[in-house]
Order: C-alpha cells, then sequence, then structure tokens
C-alpha cells in the first residue's frame, strides 16, 4: 500500500483500488466500500449472480448474460468493456463525514494540512446489482501522492439514526472499536433490486493515532 500511494501506480490492484478526489487531494480508496459485498466478489471484482456476471469497477458495474456460454464468460473475464456487455455508473456515496487531525498534529487545524488524521463517513454504495448502507471509520497518513490508510492505535465511534428501504423508515444504532487498524465499520442494511438511503445519521467517537499520543482525540460526524 506504501509504494501505491508514493507512487501513484496501482499495479495489478486496480481491480480494487482507485483515487479518489477529496478536496482537491486524492485518496486511495477501496472500489466497494462494503466489506460484505466485497468478500462476495473474486480478486478481480467479479461475481456471478443468477445467470449474469458482474464486473464491479470504480466507475460503474459491466455485465452481460452468460447462461451456459462459457466462451461468453471467458471473454467477458478478460475484457468486461467487451461488446454485448452493459454498463452501469456506479458509486460510493458520502452521505455526511468529517475528518479530524491526530493528537500529534495538534498545532494544525485544518486535518487536510496534518500528516495523520481521522476520516468518518456513512457511505452509500450504490449499484445496478446491489445497494448498501455502511459507516466507516479510517485513519490516515499523507503521502507525497495524497491519503492512505495506516493502522491507528485505538478508535472507536457511536453512530445512530434512520434509514429508508423500500419507502420504509427503519432505525439503526450501534457502536464499534478497534486497535491497531486502519478503519472500522458498521454495516447497517442492504437491498438487492429496491430502493435504500440514509433519510438522517450522526455519530461521535474518538482515537489515539500511536501508543505515544497524550491522550484521546474525539470527533463528530
Amino acid at each position: 500500500m506504501d509504494r501505491v500511494a508514493n507512487s501513484g501506480d496501482l499495479g495489478n490492484l486496480d481491480e480494487v483500488l482507485f483515487f479518489r478526489d477529496d478536496n482537491g487531494e486524492l485518496v486511495l480508496s477501496k472500489i466497494v466500500e462494503d466489506p460484505r459485498f466485497a468478500a462476495v466478489l473474486s480478486e478481480k471484482s467479479f461475481v456471478i449472480v443468477e445467470d449474469v456476471v458482474y464486473h464491479i469497477g470504480h466507475k460503474g458495474v459491466a455485465y452481460i448474460p452468460v447462461a451456459n456460454r462459457k466462451d461468453v464468460l471467458d471473454r467477458f473475464l478478460e475484457n468486461p468493456s467487451m461488446e454485448g456487455a452493459s454498463f452501469e455508473k456506479t458509486e460510493a456515496e458520502y452521505f455526511r463525514s468529517a475528518r479530524t487531525s491526530a493528537t500529534n498534529d495538534n498545532t494544525i487545524i485544518d486535518p487536510y494540512n496534518s500528516k495523520r488524521r481521522i476520516v468518518a463517513e456513512f457511505v452509500r454504495h450504490n449499484s445496478i446489482v446491489y445497494i448498501s448502507l455502511v459507516v466507516k471509520v479510517r485513519y490516515q497518513k499523507k503521502n507525497w501522492i495524497g491519503w492512505s490508510g495506516t493502522n491507528c492505535y485505538s478508535m472507536n465511534f457511536s453512530a445512530n439514526g434512520v434509514f429508508m428501504e423500500a419507502g420504509v423508515p427503519f432505525p439503526f444504532s450501534g457502536s464499534r472499536s478497534g486497535s491497531n487498524v486502519e478503519e472500522i465499520s458498521m454495516f447497517v442494511s442492504e437491498v438487492y433490486n429496491l430502493s435504500l438511503d440514509w433519510v438522517w445519521a450522526n455519530g461521535s467517537g474518538s482515537f489515539r493515532g500511536g501508543s505515544g499520543d497524550p491522550s484521546s482525540t474525539s470527533f463528530t460526524f
């Protein structure tokens, strides 16, 4: 990851990572934010649902019916942009987010100009094949090319709110914590072929970037 973050060259990771813009700076990000959905994808970001094979890219989803046509499947796995494939735009939508500088950067108020920061977000992953709502908190360090994830000594958050699924509102709440990890997340909901979106949400938490930090830093989002 450090090589990618410092060089900007994704290499063979371009099927799972991309650089997204954040206030004019680049952030090394996962194409699929939802860990549950990511777990069912192949290492090249393919998944087969019934008789349709999908390829999940950072600009959208390419897909084609394959049924029992192995030749079509083989060609699509080699080239998701092949003739006959369809394409639908998809993206991770950030409903609410916050950025907070680490304690050891307490002389720098602006988290975009610090060397370490926490990023807390309510994310909606929206694609033709799958929609999900996930709360994520990540610890990031600044590199030559932009920002990338790095291990945080300890972090935690609590979140609550209401989401709308197929026109019906549902409340949610929960908390997560982790030590020596880049990020922690809370899965809220997922749907296939239904509508799903945030109604309102908020959260709060704290973190210590390193064991030598004098105290925890609080954040809200």
